[in-house]
């Protein structure tokens, strides 16, 4: 198994920010519950140590870059916020702590 990605961390906070600029909204801040779903992986990043030893993989791209072919496809999706039924949900079912 080879993991491809950038090789760099990210927090959920900072793509949020990351995202919000990108999308001309750099008002919008992140919702921060302090809660993970049960059986979250807390930090995961891809390891890309290995591709680039046995392959010579360096990341092309940075996401801060990287942005913009997404913001355009999610500016032409029709979209309904359900954040707070997803939280209710969650919660409901105890599958939050």
């Amino acid at each position: 198994v080879i993991n491809i990605g950038s090789g760099q961390a990210y927090t959920i906070a900072a793509v949020a920010q990351l995202l919000a600029e990108a999308m001309n909204l750099p008002e919008l801040a992140p919702e921060i519950l302090g809660k993970a779903r049960s059986g979250d992986i807390r930090n995961c990043f891809a390891d890309i140590d290995k591709a680039r030893r046995l392959l010579g993989f360096e990341p092309a791209f940075r996401l801060e870059d990287s942005l913009e072919e997404f913001v355009t496809w999610v500016g032409s999706m029709a979209v309904v916020d359900r954040g707070a039924d997803m939280r209710r949900q969650l919660e409901e079912r105890g599958l939050v702590t």
